[in-house]
Protein backbone atom coordinates (compact mmCIF):
# COMPACT_ATOMS: atom_id res chain seq x y z
CA UNK A 1 0.00 0.00 0.00
CA UNK A 2 2.91 2.34 0.62
CA UNK A 3 3.78 2.66 -3.08
CA UNK A 4 0.14 3.26 -3.96
CA UNK A 5 -0.09 5.90 -1.22
CA UNK A 6 2.92 7.76 -2.58
CA UNK A 7 1.30 7.94 -6.04
CA UNK A 8 -2.13 9.00 -4.75
CA UNK A 9 -3.41 12.14 -6.48
CA UNK A 10 -6.35 14.50 -5.79
CA UNK A 11 -8.40 12.95 -8.60
CA UNK A 12 -8.08 9.42 -7.22
CA UNK A 13 -10.97 7.72 -5.46
CA UNK A 14 -10.76 5.82 -2.17
CA UNK A 15 -13.17 4.11 0.21
CA UNK A 16 -13.00 2.78 3.77
CA UNK A 17 -11.62 -0.78 3.91
CA UNK A 18 -14.50 -3.22 4.17
CA UNK A 19 -14.55 -5.48 7.20
CA UNK A 20 -12.30 -3.23 9.23
CA UNK A 21 -13.14 -3.39 12.92
CA UNK A 22 -12.36 -0.05 14.43
CA UNK A 23 -13.44 2.62 16.82
CA UNK A 24 -12.59 6.28 16.53
CA UNK A 25 -11.56 8.50 19.40
CA UNK A 26 -11.53 12.24 18.97
CA UNK A 27 -9.37 14.45 21.11
CA UNK A 28 -8.15 18.00 21.12
CA UNK A 29 -4.88 16.95 19.50
CA UNK A 30 -6.27 14.69 16.80
CA UNK A 31 -8.15 11.55 15.87
CA UNK A 32 -7.17 8.03 16.84
CA UNK A 33 -8.46 5.04 14.90
CA UNK A 34 -8.28 2.05 17.21
CA UNK A 35 -7.96 -1.31 15.49
CA UNK A 36 -7.78 -4.73 17.13
CA UNK A 37 -3.98 -4.85 16.85
CA UNK A 38 -2.88 -1.21 16.78
CA UNK A 39 -3.80 2.46 16.86
CA UNK A 40 -3.46 4.97 14.04
CA UNK A 41 -3.10 8.59 15.13
CA UNK A 42 -4.13 11.32 12.73
CA UNK A 43 -4.22 15.12 13.02
CA UNK A 44 -7.40 16.90 14.07
CA UNK A 45 -7.94 17.94 10.44
CA UNK A 46 -8.56 14.25 9.68
CA UNK A 47 -11.81 14.08 11.69
CA UNK A 48 -14.21 15.07 8.86
CA UNK A 49 -12.26 12.90 6.41
CA UNK A 50 -12.49 9.86 8.68
CA UNK A 51 -16.21 10.50 9.32
CA UNK A 52 -16.97 10.77 5.60
CA UNK A 53 -14.97 7.72 4.58
CA UNK A 54 -16.32 5.51 7.38
CA UNK A 55 -19.72 5.72 5.68
CA UNK A 56 -18.26 3.33 3.10
CA UNK A 57 -18.97 5.28 -0.06
CA UNK A 58 -16.20 5.90 -2.59
CA UNK A 59 -14.91 9.48 -2.45
CA UNK A 60 -12.45 11.40 -4.56
CA UNK A 61 -9.52 12.71 -2.56
CA UNK A 62 -10.21 16.24 -3.84
CA UNK A 63 -13.84 15.93 -2.74
CA UNK A 64 -12.76 15.31 0.85
CA UNK A 65 -11.43 18.84 1.31
CA UNK A 66 -8.37 20.96 0.80
CA UNK A 67 -5.22 21.73 2.71
CA UNK A 68 -3.57 18.64 4.14
CA UNK A 69 -6.23 16.25 2.80
CA UNK A 70 -3.93 14.53 0.31
CA UNK A 71 -1.31 13.83 2.98
CA UNK A 72 -3.95 12.59 5.43
CA UNK A 73 -5.51 10.23 2.89
CA UNK A 74 -2.04 8.99 1.88
CA UNK A 75 -1.39 8.14 5.53
CA UNK A 76 -4.75 6.41 5.82
CA UNK A 77 -4.00 4.39 2.69
CA UNK A 78 -0.53 3.44 3.88
CA UNK A 79 -2.01 2.37 7.24
CA UNK A 80 -4.64 0.21 5.53
CA UNK A 81 -7.67 2.21 6.65
CA UNK A 82 -8.78 3.00 3.10
CA UNK A 83 -8.29 1.33 -0.26
CA UNK A 84 -8.12 2.80 -3.76
CA UNK A 85 -11.15 2.37 -6.00
CA UNK A 86 -10.15 1.52 -9.58
CA UNK A 87 -11.54 3.92 -12.13
CA UNK A 88 -12.59 2.81 -15.64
Amino acid sequence: QLGVAERLAPGDVVRWRRGLRESVRRGSDGVEVVLSTRRVRLPAAAEPIVSTLRRGEPCSVAGLGGGATLDIVRTMLAEGLVVPVPQP
